[in-house]
């Protein structure tokens, strides 16, 4: 009857939830590996993350630098994601978050800004070739949603754009385009999101970047 047929369509959306929290620490276990021993030279541009040399000459601490001493990620489990939150799509227009929870899917999380020199690549480079592995297929048992944590990148759409071609591009699966969604938005939206699911960053003046853990969430089909 209708009462077994809801039961399975639940038990199904468990399951998938369940093996993405699954795909999320392989995630985790290869983009430490791919940070570890396979680090590209360009990521070194970054003044806040490159190797840093101990100089007796300087009296400044030669550890973690100020910036990063404040950021990073405080769980939230079971906590509400802000499904009105109002954010702009590659394509310009205007969305609410909770657009992308009414398809009874997991969605996977990640918060990047896509002109990063170095974090944000990894974080999407790895989060890609880890599903590739995957059976899942993205847009099918469950969405991807990349949101830009810097409010100046609302006014490029391009580069949401061009940043959703580039990983269609690597994940090689056409008919998964309708399930990757990549967002920019206005600083009060973006507070309302990275604020419920305990993302901490902040802006370093001195090196004109963001300080920011990376990593990615995954949320059930209600947010």
């Amino acid at each position: 009857g209708k009462g077994k047929e809801v039961k399975m369509r639940n038990g199904s959306v468990v399951m998938k939830t369940l093996l993405l929290e699954f795909f999320l620490v392989w995630y985790i276990l290869s983009v430490f590996a791919n940070g570890l021993y396979a680090q590209k030279s360009e990521h070194y541009s970054s003044p806040l993350y490159s190797p840093r040399k101990y100089d007796p000459s300087k009296s400044e601490s030669n550890g973690l630098p100020v910036p990063l001493k404040k950021v990073g990620i405080e769980q939230k489990l079971n906590g509400q994601l802000p499904l009105e939150a109002r954010f702009k799509d590659s394509s310009g227009n205007m969305v609410k978050l909770g657009d992308y929870f009414e398809k009874g899917k997991p969605v996977i999380l990640a918060l990047v800004y896509y002109e990063c020199p170095m974090l944000c690549n990894e974080v999407l480079n790895g989060m890609t070739g880890s599903l590739k592995a995957l059976s899942f297929n993205v847009g099918k048992e469950f969405d991807v949603i990349a949101l830009s944590f810097d409010p100046r990148e609302n006014d490029n759409p391009n580069l949401a754009k061009n940043k959703k071609e580039g990983y269609l591009e690597r994940y090689n699966r056409p008919e998964s385009r309708d399930g990757w969604h990549f967002l920019t938005g206005e600083q009060s939206e973006i507070d309302k999101l990275t604020e419920a699911v305990g993302f901490n960053y902040t802006f370093d003046e001195k090196s004109n970047q963001f300080a920011h853990a990376g990593g990615i969430m995954i949320a059930t089909p209600k947010g």
